[in-house]
């Protein structure tokens, strides 16, 4: 509910665009090793952005 606040949306708009990222991507918000996936896709794009430097 907080998120919504902050993003000026609606809790239901939220929930559908979080739902259209997961069918996307493949993966769950829910699930911990998809979480984990997600989290180390993140570090190594910084991680490798900064070697175009």
């Amino acid at each position: 509910m907080d998120t919504a606040k902050k993003l000026h949306i609606r809790i239901n708009t939220l929930s559908q665009c979080l739902k259209r990222i997961e069918e996307r991507l493949g993966l769950r918000f829910d699930s911990q090793e998809d979480m984990l996936k997600i989290q180390l896709a993140c570090h190594l794009k910084n991680h490798l952005s900064s070697f175009k430097r």
